[in-house]
């Protein structure tokens, strides 16, 4: 069995993020970053698949990947800096414009915007005895007393 692992290139231009991500297939596709906060991406989309609901795309597959859809952090896909939420995406004559609320949030992270919890990144080091003793409740109390 063997697997094929993809390959990002990323690079700075003008203060806009622009990576290259290499597919399964070892297709190319180029993510932009555009002035409003947008994101172009352009690339092969023949026969890809895409999910469409209220009248917007809310998931694009190419065949070989990266899968996108709605609600995914753009940069666990790239695995570059495109730290966004893609809201959807637009049809666009190259490939696709994926859609964020960066003009909408004035530049705050998104913890500041509270769509992820403070310091999410450091979750896997999460102090487990720790985390219960804080959030623990009296709830087994209220139970057995209830129940003589």
């Amino acid at each position: 069995m063997s697997f094929i692992f993809s390959t990002i290139k990323s690079k700075s231009i003008q203060s806009f993020m622009r990576e290259t991500y290499t597919n399964a297939y070892e297709i190319e596709y180029l993510f932009e970053e555009m002035p409003n906060g947008d994101i172009k991406w352009t690339g092969a989309f023949d026969g890809c698949r895409m999910n469409e609901s209220d009248g917007r795309i809310n998931m694009v597959n190419p065949k070989g990947g990266p899968q996108l859809k709605k609600g995914q952090m753009l940069s666990h896909i790239t695995r570059g800096d495109f730290n966004i939420l893609i809201d959807h995406f637009e049809r666009i004559e190259e490939g696709f414009l994926i859609k964020t609320n960066a003009a909408e949030n004035d530049g705050k992270t998104l913890e500041e915007q509270g769509l992820i919890p403070e310091n999410f990144h450091l979750y896997d080091r999460v102090d487990m005895k720790d985390h219960q003793e804080r959030t623990k409740t009296d709830w087994w109390k209220k139970k057995s007393s209830s129940a003589s």
